[in-house]
């Protein structure tokens, strides 16, 4: 008899996590489509990413990203003291541009749309629209 409660207990444990999976890739599923172009650790425990999105992305859209990243990483991120640093670009002729001194100025800040930047260390948590001259 221990032995079918044993069961019944470990698929309900099973069913549970299953189910919490799909709602959380769900959730994950309503997030507009990104590509990260880059990935860093930054010491202790925290994450820098460039971020790609579409052009026609919204700044609604983008917006809402950015605080779902912000999210998912601060948590990590304070508990090791690191910080975040999140860039979010529509082009990534621009991203890859960026230090090119011959680039123009205007493309490349109308594409570097989101900085997300937190330090635990000093309180400092912000995220921030730095697109310049897009309209949507």
């Amino acid at each position: 008899m221990k032995k079918y409660g044993f069961i019944i207990l470990s698929l309900t444990i099973l069913l549970f996590l299953n189910s919490y999976q799909k709602t959380e890739a769900q959730k994950d599923a309503r997030l507009i489509p990104f590509e990260v172009l880059k990935k860093w650790q930054i010491p202790p425990g925290g994450i820098g990413m460039i971020i790609l999105v579409s052009e026609k992305t919204t700044k609604g859209e983008v917006m809402e990203l950015a605080v779902r990243l912000r999210e998912q990483h601060l948590d990590k991120c304070k508990k090791g003291k690191g910080g975040i640093w999140i860039d979010i670009f529509d082009s990534k002729e621009a991203w890859l541009n960026r230090d090119n001194p011959k680039y123009p100025d205007a493309k490349f800040d109308r594409s570097w749309l989101v900085n997300i930047c937190v330090n635990p260390n000093t309180g400092f948590d912000k995220i921030e629209w730095t697109a310049i001259g897009r309209k949507r």
